[in-house]
């Protein structure tokens, strides 16, 4: 499989399953050992909390992975950390939200 996603051309042929898109993809990716970046709704706030509008995957990636690589991380490294600061800041607001 990880020789499979080495090609874009076969991840293409994935992306024309339904319900397989990019994120998909490269969380696959992810999960097979490539230093990558999966865009979900964390990684979008995190951006957007940083005042950077913007709306398209590849761009949204390619800030992070930048930064990753500035950083000195694995993009694979930022992407989770990331990832964990988003969850647990979404947490503490449904949690604050609950408590009278």
């Amino acid at each position: 499989m990880t020789e499979f996603m080495r090609y874009e051309h076969n991840v293409d042929m994935l992306k024309d399953i339904h319900g397989i898109g990019n994120k998909t993809c490269d969380y696959l990716k992810r999960l097979l050992g490539f230093d990558t970046v999966a865009v979900d709704r964390h990684i979008r706030s995190f951006i957007e909390s940083a005042d950077i509008f913007c709306n398209d995957y590849y761009d949204i990636k390619e800030i992070v992975e930048y930064a990753a690589d500035f950083m000195e991380k694995t993009r694979r490294e930022l992407d989770y950390s990331i990832w964990s600061y988003m969850s647990r800041k979404e947490q503490k607001v449904i949690q604050l939200s609950l408590d009278f």
